[in-house]
């Protein structure tokens, strides 16, 4: 095959595989809808608290380090798993006109704290403007580095994409107020996290007292104010 056949071949190919990423990409690919208020930063990804709550071990020298744990749990994986991504996609096709509705409710529990905080800013989540996120995607917290899934550079939502693929995280689950938790409201994704609070001045809860020396640590390392929360060992939660 000539050199110029070869160019025309790949160009075609090329331009194939962009019109089939572009159609896959369609108008079930909603995104953030809503009023677009101002809301605080509610979020940090877990690769911030494992910087400190991993290599943790006990007196006896049990390893008792959680984030390896959590990294290979299905909580970790939920936005991640294909199952899901497929069954969603199969009921936006199945409802198209209910799409941006079935997006939003299914990322209650499989990405909540990118739903959670396109809520406190009047929206609504759109699952596949997320998903897939390659392994160069955006950087921790969503500071924008690395690139998409296509190997563009990275997309202007780039923090929503990384609190996205973060699944169930440690700082949705640890900033659940009691409020309301265990009763019928609460059920299915209908906890409180508070939505008001200024970035540096949020209240993370866990299952101890803390003294004051780790609070100050973990403030200057996370942002977050550790507080004893009894419900964080509750069945409701």
């Amino acid at each position: 095959m000539r050199a110029g056949e070869r160019i025309s071949r790949a160009l075609g190919l090329g331009a194939l595989t962009l019109l089939a990423v572009w159609g896959a990409a369609g108008p079930a690919n909603a995104q953030e809808t809503g009023g677009g208020a101002a809301a605080p930063q509610i979020f940090r990804t877990a690769d911030r608290c494992m910087a400190c709550h991993n290599g943790m071990v006990s007196p006896g020298g049990e390893d008792v380090s959680i984030g390896f744990d959590w990294r290979a749990s299905m909580m970790a994986n939920s936005a991640r798993d294909p199952y899901w991504q497929a069954a969603v996609r199969r009921e936006t096709m199945d409802h198209p006109a209910a799409s941006a509705a079935i997006q939003d409710e299914c990322s209650k529990c499989h990405m909540p704290m990118a739903r959670y905080q396109a809520h406190a800013a009047g929206g609504e989540l759109g699952v596949f403007a997320h998903v897939p996120v390659a392994p160069g995607g955006p950087g921790p917290d969503g500071d924008g580095a690395g690139g998409t899934a296509t190997g563009g550079p990275a997309a202007p939502d780039a923090r929503a994409t990384t609190l996205a693929r973060d699944g169930v995280s440690c700082t949705i689950c640890h900033q659940i107020s009691s409020e309301g938790l265990g009763t019928e409201e609460s059920f299915v994704g209908g906890f409180q996290v508070d939505t008001t609070t200024a970035w540096g001045g949020r209240t993370i809860y866990g299952p101890f007292a803390v003294d004051t020396g780790r609070v100050t640590v973990m403030r200057s390392a996370s942002s977050f104010e550790p507080r004893e929360g009894s419900h964080i060992q509750s069945s409701e939660m």
